[in-house]
């Protein structure tokens, strides 16, 4: 996991359905996402215009992030306040008898 700016913090958070799946977020108190940057994104290469020149990224890690979700059947969303920070959530289907995910 990566924060875009130094010093900031990052909070985790997992949590199991009543038997339907999992929800895990993410929360960081960084710079967050400009709600008029250029959509998508979850577009491959795409970076924040706001991010500050020292912080390092190729802009493709939402984008693994969304393609590995849906490829096992989940879902993920975000919410994010510009100044304030981010939190990104994935829902995953969980299987409770030990079978294979029904969405490959």
């Amino acid at each position: 996991m990566k924060r875009a700016s130094p010093g900031s913090s990052t909070i985790c958070s997992a949590t199991a359905g009543p038997c339907t799946g999992a929800l895990i977020s993410v929360e960081d108190k960084c710079i967050g996402i400009d709600e008029y940057d250029p959509p998508p994104i979850f577009g491959r290469f795409q970076r924040g215009r706001n991010l500050p020149e020292n912080v390092v990224g190729s802009g493709i890690g939402l984008t693994s992030v969304e393609q590995i979700v849906h490829q096992h059947g989940g879902r993920v969303h975000i919410q994010s306040r510009l100044g304030s920070g981010t939190i990104v959530s994935v829902w995953l289907p969980v299987r409770r008898d030990g079978g294979p995910n029904p969405h490959p």
